[in-house]
């Protein structure tokens, strides 16, 4: 592969002979400020060109290359005084700041570089790399990871990257290592789950929106685990709005396995019990005593199947009682934790669909009635307050005329 800049002042790039066959090049665009694209190259045969306004010649400008595997390079056109900042981040399954063979890249990882005149933003590529090309300007630069949650940064130790280049410098290896904290999260809607993620809260849905009398699943999952040999979780719910069907450790419609069979481990027994109304224990443990087969990062624990009682109230589903046991016994109790919820919509008190002036007549026909009273209908208290008052006319107000899924 060639470059011919000869007739750049024209406002014309030509790329030759690029037909890679082995990682075919997808596109090739003319970019500046780092990022944002100018123009974008035609292709003719094994060549590419690019034609622009000459007048942006006053700019310094990149030529990007994009491969058929994510990969990208970038040719300074006009400045070689051009700064090149990188590196790659990845999933830190075990926490030492070190990448492991099994430690997989992170995708979609939003990265700031932040330099004396202006923040930059980029994310990561489908291989965990990303690049902030073609800063002309010197100095210093701060390269930090952001808007990832609930998660510990093991590589670099000060969390991220300040670094003062010389004009034209190349420096790929600004690489991150980032894990999970430890916790359980209630995924209330399993469909969108990728448990292999960094951190499931982008993945994890908190809220479900249900009606009467359907059936539901939720994942119960882990996030940032070591080791994990054992565990016991708990989740308690009104039973006036929900009940308990079953449970199991896999899922066998998606292929999601347990997580502590991610290493080849065979697991005694899933154990879900409801062993008080409004509370069900679930709890597994590996067989054996191999320390290789104990997982780590995040993933399933159980799937539990609820049936939706009431269409007019919203339910909590709430962890406790959490407890990690590893392969070497030490006994963890997490704390950690992200609650479920079923949404309805509950001011629709005469099941039509709508919220409006009926169910507003519905309110007034119950309105000062206390729980201790007759004709008391706690569907009506909005706010379980034990009386229907004006603090319930304004959760009233707030579903005027919203319209239910169940319809």
């Amino acid at each position: 592969m060639s470059y011919d800049f000869s007739n750049i002042c024209t406002g014309n790039i030509e790329i030759k002979d690029a037909d890679v066959t082995s990682n075919p090049i997808i596109g090739i665009n003319l970019i500046k400020n780092s990022n944002e694209v100018i123009a974008a190259a035609q292709k003719d045969n094994k060549d590419w060109s690019i034609s622009f306004d000459e007048a942006l010649l006053s700019e310094p400008l990149l030529v990007e290359i994009k491969f058929q595997n994510g990969d990208k390079k970038f040719i300074q056109a006009n400045d070689e005084s051009f700064i090149f900042l990188g590196g790659t981040v990845w999933n830190d399954l075990n926490g030492d700041g070190i990448r492991q063979s099994n430690e997989p890249p992170l995708q979609g990882v939003t990265l700031q570089n932040a330099d004396s005149s202006d923040n930059v933003t980029t994310q990561t590529d489908q291989n965990g790399k990303y690049m902030f090309p073609g800063f002309a300007a010197s100095g210093q630069h701060l390269i930090t990871v952001t808007g990832l949650g609930e998660v510990t940064i093991t590589k670099p130790q000060s969390l991220n990257y300040d670094v003062t280049p010389e004009k034209g410098q190349q420096i790929t290896d600004l690489d991150f290592g980032i894990t999970a904290n430890k916790g359980v999260a209630l995924d209330m809607d399993v469909s969108t789950g990728n448990y292999e993620a960094i951190y499931p809260s982008n993945n994890v849905e908190s809220e479900l929106s249900a009606c009467q009398d359907d059936e539901i699943w939720i994942a119960v999952a882990a996030t940032g685990v070591k080791d994990l040999d054992t565990y016991q979780v708990e989740v308690s719910f009104d039973t006036g709005k929900l009940q308990f069907l079953e449970g199991v450790e896999d899922n066998p419609i998606s292929g999601i396995k347990n997580l502590l069979k991610k290493n080849g481990g065979i697991t005694a027994g899933f154990l879900p019990m409801e062993k008080t109304p409004g509370t069900v224990n679930i709890s597994n443990t590996l067989t054996g005593t191999d320390c290789n087969q104990a997982p780590e990062g995040s993933g399933v624990l159980a799937f539990l199947k609820f049936k939706v009682l009431n269409g007019n109230a919203d339910a909590v589903l709430t962890l406790g009682n959490v407890f990690f046991l590893d392969c070497n016994r030490k006994n963890e109790e997490i704390t950690a934790l992200k609650n479920g919820k079923v949404t309805t919509l509950p001011c629709d008190f005469n099941s039509d669909g709508t919220v409006d002036f009926i169910d507003l007549g519905l309110l007034a026909n119950h309105w000062l009635f206390e729980c201790v009273g007759d004709g008391w209908d706690p569907k009506y208290d909005l706010n379980g307050d034990c009386i229907v008052n004006y603090l319930d006319l304004g959760i009233f107000g707030d579903s005027w005329l919203k319209e239910s899924p169940c319809y």
